[in-house]
């Protein structure tokens, strides 16, 4: 045996184990390369019916937000985002056999009072607000009735391509309406004059009991108004005034609620119902030292007193009403006085004594004193001056024996 017959290649081989490896090679590629350019009816088929499965998977996530316009692909927003549903109420004495269903836009501030089921175009303009359309949409909303006061919401796109699609369904509960603030509201329109109004609070005065019904101070479009939560308000002549549900004016207004920091009012304008808040209006504390007003405090009898109030010389009764006006103290005893000052037509500070108190065998005269608001008091609790008071008793001792005689 030779030593050739040892070697692992023979060097006569090299050059034809090297082209056959190279054509292999180049055969393999071939196959691979046959399907690109000369495409299979099947495998192509069977390539597109995958395209479309994940088309029609993504497809009703993608339509344009303006549907009006350009088309542009995006992703929908979700709609129950952006709807407010509440029933509202009717004017009190317009009530309807159904509750309509109040329909917000809280983004764009739009509303509608509908009766359901009903159909809702929607569109979207720039900076992706949702708004309704004025003209039949690709794009919007079927509302019905689920329960008394659930709502179910289905949302429709319709394409050239597949046409009427659901994009979204969703159920929720109607709610009361949202409370608003004056800014939401047309420049110089009754219900931004409304919510600009300055609440000075709750009127202290009527709750002594001198009033049955709870009075709110408000100054609205520059006029102070009293207003209970019975009462109501109505847009006439460019102002509110007061009146009465008879009077068959609108816009018309009334309290709602109040939670002692915020006066809530609701208010009606055809078929518009809102609902708005008024803030306490800041103001200064009553701060007036009763000693800077009464001088000379003397009892003339068990309830009767003569004092100076403010360099006037009165002689007052318990009970009695002093109302301050123009600079001077007038005691108001007359029937028509009171209600007057009641119903706001003449205003000022006011006094109201209540009676003579012994305490520690000093006599005390006690009190109120109003604000001119009369949203706020403080309680007047003056000694008696014990000079003035034992003259006086010695006054009345001798007045009565002289009687006697």
């Amino acid at each position: 045996m030779t030593v050739r017959a040892f070697l692992p290649f023979q060097p006569e081989k090299i050059l034809a184990t090297g082209l056959a490896i190279i054509g292999g090679g180049l055969v393999l590629a071939c196959c691979f390369l046959v399907p690109i350019f000369n495409k299979d009816p099947l495998i192509e088929s069977s390539i597109q019916k995958k395209k479309k499965t994940v088309a029609d998977a993504i497809e009703p996530l993608s339509i344009s937000l303006n549907l009006r316009e350009n088309r542009i692909a995006l992703p929908l927003p979700r709609v129950e985002q952006e709807i407010f549903f509440s029933f509202d109420p009717p004017l009190p004495g317009r009530e309807g056999p159904h509750s309509d269903l109040f329909v917000r836009l809280k983004r764009s501030v739009q509303s509608k009072r509908v009766t359901l089921p009903t159909r809702l175009d929607l569109q979207y303009v720039p900076g992706d607000i949702l708004e309704f359309s004025e003209t039949p949409s690709l794009f919007w909303l079927e509302i019905g009735r689920v329960t008394d006061d659930k709502i179910l919401g289905v949302v429709w796109v319709e394409t050239p391509e597949k046409g009427k699609m659901e994009a979204e369904r969703f159920c929720v509960h109607a709610q009361m309406g949202p409370i608003q603030g004056a800014l939401e509201f047309p420049e110089a329109s009754p219900f931004r004059i409304l919510g600009e109004a300055k609440w000075s609070g709750p009127i202290v005065f009527y709750e002594k009991g001198r009033c049955k019904q709870q009075l709110h101070r408000i100054e609205v479009g520059g006029h102070a108004l009293e207003i209970g939560e019975g009462d109501w308000l109505f847009w006439a002549q460019g102002r509110w005034i007061k009146g009465t549900l008879e009077d068959s004016l609108l816009p018309a207004a009334r309290i709602e609620s109040f939670d002692g920091k915020t006066l809530i009012f609701e208010g009606w304008d055809n078929q518009l119902h809102v609902r708005m808040a008024c803030a306490l209006n800041s103001h200064q504390p009553f701060k007036i030292k009763s000693d800077e007003i009464f001088n000379s405090i003397r009892i003339r009898s068990e309830k009767q007193i003569s004092c100076m109030m403010e360099k006037q010389c009165l002689i007052l009764r318990a009970g009695d009403w002093v109302l301050k006006s123009e600079g001077r103290w007038k005691i108001l005893r007359k029937e028509e006085e009171r209600e007057s000052l009641r119903l706001g037509k003449i205003t000022g500070e006011l006094f109201i004594f209540e009676k003579i108190e012994t305490k520690q065998g000093q006599k005390h005269i006690l009190g109120q004193l109003f604000n001119v608001e009369k949203t706020q008091f403080m309680t007047v609790n003056l000694p008696v001056n014990k000079h003035s008071s034992r003259k006086a008793k010695i006054d009345a001792q001798l007045k009565a024996k002289g009687h006697s005689k």
